[in-house]
């Protein structure tokens, strides 16, 4: 037996589809009249679908009902850039996607072949405000592999014009199924941000510009640049403050091994400037010292031992940028530069999140694993909130696995 709610929803479906049809000027075209019947059917489908009058749900997380959606539908997310320089074909699989580049003139077309959720796709069809978010979420999470590809063509191949692309820098990006093309309303642009703008005339710090370059080169997938930069950062911050390493102590045991030809080790003046001078003895001072450590080690080995930076290196990418935000505003002993960095990754993130990274479905499901799988700590306090904060932002094994 049918519920009075879907009892009530077939009655309101035949009379106004009965009304709107005899409401029409389409005269005697029964075919055009049967499709607009059609169109609105399942626009009172999809209605029923959101079931109407039942309580809401305990809980509910960004994109649930497409990662809980078992109906899926092939689709193409295609975009294009404007590329300067010549690439060959690209042709490769990645999270269960066949992801295609190819080159027409000074265009590079991009395709991600997928499947996705079919509620995803009934939503973007019908128009329902920011659901294609999602879709560009999708393409958001194979940038990086396909710049690694033109970073490759660059170093491999010898063209000084291929380079890489941010999100932002896509255009006509459209979605396609069974033959169906919708364009989506991408690319997007940003307003000034006002708590940076409000600053940014008053700063002319040459590490807050590195800073700055650091969180653009994350844009663009180029995490080997990233890394370069915010070391160079750490190292104009330290000139600035004047920061040296103390002379090591002439001990009795040092000039024995001198006088017998050989050299006492002393340690990198990076790192013991971070021991000296960040390293207050607080949680803060205890993590940003470890993690700009292995930044620094992991810069080293970019530069001199040919060590290149993974394609799934963005969420550590994301916590050295962060890493050194806390650092310049704990120790540059300037307000005004202090809040500018504050506000300039606050920024980031928002841009972060807007330019795909909120709205992608399989990061959202591993977290959702993740989440399930551990203890959430208790915050009721300043000192618990910092503790929870800064224990988030030390670099764990996996974070460094995945560089």
């Amino acid at each position: 037996m049918p519920t009075v709610t879907e009892s009530a929803l077939a009655v309101i479906r035949n009379r106004t589809i009965t009304i709107y049809a005899s409401g029409s000027t389409a005269g005697e075209d029964h075919a055009l009249l049967e499709s607009r019947k059609k169109i609105f059917a399942t626009l009172l489908n999809r209605l029923a679908e959101l079931h109407i009058n039942r309580p809401p749900p305990e809980s509910f997380y960004i994109g649930e009902p497409y990662i809980e959606d078992e109906h899926k539908v092939a689709c193409i997310i295609s975009a294009n850039f404007v590329f300067p320089a010549y690439i060959e074909p690209v042709d490769f699989w990645l999270y269960g996607a066949r992801v295609m580049a190819v080159q027409h003139g000074h265009i590079l077309h991009v395709q991600i072949h997928k499947r996705i959720s079919q509620q995803l796709w009934d939503d973007v069809r019908l128009q329902i405000p920011f659901k294609e978010k999602f879709l560009i979420g999708y393409l958001a999470s194979y940038m990086p592999a396909i710049n690694r590809r033109l970073i490759d063509n660059r170093h491999y191949e010898g063209h000084l014009l291929s380079r890489t692309f941010a999100m932002f820098e896509a255009v006509r990006v459209s979605v396609s199924v069974q033959g169906r093309h919708l364009p989506l309303s991408w690319p997007i642009s940003f307003l000034p941000f006002p708590p940076s703008a409000a600053l940014a005339n008053n700063v002319r710090a040459t590490y807050v510009y590195e800073f700055v370059d650091s969180i653009n080169a994350y844009f663009t997938s180029d995490f080997d640049d990233c890394i370069r930069r915010l070391v160079t950062s750490a190292e104009n911050l330290f000139e600035v403050r004047g920061w040296k390493t103390r002379t090591s102590p002439k001990t009795l045991f040092r000039k024995i091994l001198r006088l017998l030809g050989f050299k006492s080790k002393t340690s990198n003046s990076f790192r013991r400037i971070l021991t000296e001078y960040v390293n207050d003895g607080s949680l803060a001072g205890e993590v940003v010292t470890e993690n700009m450590e292995f930044i620094y080690t992991i810069r080293n080995k970019i530069v001199h031992a040919g060590f290149r930076m993974s394609t799934t290196s963005g969420q550590f990418c994301d916590k050295a940028i962060a890493t050194l935000k806390y650092m310049i505003a704990r120790h540059c002993q300037d307000m005004i530069i202090s809040r500018y960095v504050d506000t300039l990754y606050m920024q980031f993130r928002m841009q972060c999140s807007e330019l795909g990274e909120m709205y992608n479905l399989g990061v959202i499901e591993k977290r959702r694993k993740d989440d399930g799988n551990s203890e959430t700590p208790v915050i009721d306090s300043a000192a618990a909130f910092n503790s929870f904060m800064f224990q988030a932002l030390r670099f764990t094994e996996l974070d460094k696995l995945s560089i």
